[in-house]
């Protein structure tokens, strides 16, 4: 009996010997950091929802649909149910604490991140910036119409001619920026990779006419280039569907590239694919 008496005795004294070495526990601060944890994982809990609920409203949802696509009238469209309620969120989809405006997005590298999406607008001559933009969407298409805009507020005129990449290749965005008073030229596929398969009938600004001749083939000249020996110049060409680039004539200074247009019109309105000729040490430019 003593030895368990004695026992029980040591356990107390390493027990309180522990406890004076931990920090003092504040209670009502610990209670009142849990609520507040508490109050932001609600917010974030119903932005998210929130946000679900505009995106489901923009599909043409409404709470009583039934998750079943209906038509302006109520009447059922047919085809499969969706997957969650109006407005629930999927589980996977995330909300920052500390920053609400962020998104996760994807990364060239791998892997997702808090992001944001950043756009520069350079002046080609001078190699200015004229415009930057931060949005929190991930998809390049949309910002299309705000650079314009935002070029526009800075500069006080509309640029004559404006590129930009594939990742802003959209037929409801280059339906709207048809009538444009400069060229808008998009690329409509990455270097190094097939161009982009369009069907010029559903997607009459994106494709124009190049669906109605498969293996026709025109050339149309770039402006002349002044290209400094060991740098690189884009060249474009209002049209569709460029798919080579070809230099012509050695010269020094300008230089005449042409590029081969696949069943595209040179006075086309719409898009055309960028070319870059990049120059070496030698005079003989490759082209991509």
């Amino acid at each position: 009996m003593h030895c368990e008496i004695k026992a029980l005795l040591d356990r107390a004294k390493a027990t309180d010997d522990q406890e004076r070495n931990e920090p003092e526990l504040d209670i009502p601060a610990e209670i009142s950091r849990r609520e507040k944890r508490l109050e932001a994982i609600q917010a974030a809990k119903a932005r998210l929802e929130a946000r679900q609920r505009e995106a489901d409203q923009a599909r043409g949802r409404s709470e009583d649909d039934g998750r079943r696509p209906r038509h302006p009238d109520g009447s059922d469209k047919g085809g499969g149910s969706y997957k969650r309620e109006f407005g629930v969120p999927d589980d996977r989809d995330q909300e920052s604490f500390t920053d609400p405006d962020s998104r996760i997005m994807k990364h060239a590298g791998g892997g997702s991140e808090q992001s944001y999406n950043g756009y520069t607008a350079v002046d080609a001559e001078h190699q200015i910036i004229v415009a930057a933009e931060l949005t929190n969407c991930a998809a390049d298409s949309q910002a299309l119409l705000g650079m314009l805009a935002a070029v526009q507020a800075n500069t006080g005129e509309m640029p004559a001619q404006t590129l930009a990449d594939a990742g802003f290749r959209s037929e409801a965005v280059l339906a709207k920026v048809a009538d444009h008073h400069g060229d808008v030229i998009v690329a409509l596929g990455r270097e190094g990779r097939e161009d982009a398969k369009v069907n010029a009938k559903t997607h009459p600004h994106t494709g124009g006419d190049c669906g109605e001749i498969e293996n026709g083939a025109r050339r149309c000249s770039l402006p002349p280039a002044q290209v400094d020996r060991g740098g690189s110049e884009w060249l474009d060409q209002g049209g569709d569907g460029i798919a080579s680039v070809q230099h012509e004539g050695p010269g020094q200074g300008a230089s005449r590239v042409e590029a081969r247009l696949h069943g595209a019109k040179s006075e086309a309105n719409g898009v055309s694919v960028r070319a870059k000729v990049k120059w070496g040490g030698s005079n003989a430019p490759q082209s991509s």
